[in-house]
């Protein structure tokens, strides 16, 4: 799918981390250090779900004479490939 189409799930997450940030913060004897990591952690996570939803599209030209892989051998004629997938 094209980011732009993720991205309202993104700030949804995000807003819902900073929320959490400001509840845990605001209680009694909140660590600050904890709630700090737990926003960067949830942030992170946010950000790592929104990338995942990439859709990458690939147009390859082969030359003839270019090697298939280090060390092996040559092709002989040229082409054309695509190729599609999703960030792991």
């Amino acid at each position: 799918m094209p980011l732009s189409a993720a991205q309202s799930g993104m700030t949804m997450q995000i807003d819902a981390a900073y929320t959490t940030a400001k509840d845990d913060g605001s209680a009694d004897g909140a660590d600050t250090n904890t709630v700090i990591n737990n926003l960067a952690s949830d942030i992170a996570d946010a950000i790592h779900a929104y990338m995942l939803q990439a859709l990458v599209m690939t147009t390859d030209t082969i030359d003839a004479g270019q090697a298939v892989a280090p060390g092996g051998p040559t092709t002989i004629a040229p082409g054309q490939g695509t190729g599609t997938g999703n960030l792991a």
